[in-house]
């Protein structure tokens, strides 16, 4: 048996990579949260510390890294990238123009490791995958619902994801604090349910540079356990 220690912005984020994770790995592999801290009241998870991009980047430093991976084989950090100005990633390249997703994902991806050594980095390699979500991890569910030119979006992805929702009299995602909220929480387990398998996770990761990304180095823990 596998272990995977994941830090993520949140509890929703939490959620849903938590489901990415489990179908894709199977059961030979148990996901560990590290952050946020989570606790299940009523048989509901519920987030028991701060969450957001500032507590992901105070977890990325070595020591922090050494322990988890004292305790997991493997290390997964989420991060959207919808705020990398305020971490301190332009969005944007020398020439005032919007990066590729290649380009955008390989910077925030230095920034999430500026603290490390590269003797560190060396050691660990192959162990530490970063879960990069353009623009929200929200926008890694839009295949789930849509068929159409929507599966791409990397803006308004809750909006996009609650329009549908609508139509199917579906519940909806609510925004800001309420995002955790009890009827939130129904609205991603019936979009979350969707994700039965391995092949399914593959089927919708390729709309997303940063989850494509994700599954690409998920597929090579899996060639190299033999799973």
């Amino acid at each position: 048996m596998k272990t995977i220690g994941l830090i993520c912005e949140g509890v929703s984020e939490f959620r849903i990579m938590n489901t990415v994770l489990s179908r894709f790995l199977g059961d030979d592999f148990v996901i560990n949260p590290i952050e946020p801290a989570i606790v299940v009241k009523h048989g509901v998870m519920k987030q028991n510390s701060g969450g957001g991009w500032s507590r992901v980047l105070d977890h990325c430093n070595e020591q922090k890294f050494f322990e988890i991976l004292q305790l997991n084989n493997y290390l997964v950090v989420q991060i959207d990238s919808d705020a990398c100005q305020e971490y301190g990633v332009s969005p944007l390249d020398s020439n005032n123009r919007k990066k590729s997703p290649e380009v955008l994902y390989s910077d925030i991806v230095a920034r999430l490791s500026q603290g490390f050594s590269s003797d560190f980095l060396q050691a660990y390699e192959g162990r530490i995958l970063f879960a990069v979500c353009f623009d929200e991890i929200e926008c890694w569910l839009l295949p789930l619902i849509y068929s159409d030119n929507n599966r791409c979006r990397t803006t308004n992805c809750i909006y996009t994801l609650n329009r549908e929702l609508s139509r199917r009299n579906l519940p909806a995602i609510p925004g800001g604090d309420e995002k955790n909220s009890p009827n939130a929480l129904k609205a991603y387990d019936k979009i979350l349910k969707t994700i039965k398998n391995r092949k399914v996770v593959e089927d919708i990761s390729v709309f997303n540079y940063g989850f494509k990304t994700l599954i690409n180095n998920l597929s090579r823990i899996i060639l190299t356990v033999g799973i």
